[in-house]
């Protein structure tokens, strides 16, 4: 019987929480700088 492990998820979750906020201040770097929706959306698909 294979047996599974998901210990691995616990690293992601540091990771998420470190991405949340910086992509909420992009977003709003990117608004003030002038850009629009499609600009943020741009940026936040290359992370």
């Amino acid at each position: 019987m294979i047996k599974y492990s998901t210990e691995w998820m616990y690293l992601v979750i540091p990771f998420n929480m470190a991405i949340g906020p910086i992509s909420t201040l992009v977003t709003l770097q990117i608004l003030t700088l002038g850009g629009n929706a499609i600009d943020v959306a741009y940026v936040i698909s290359l992370r």
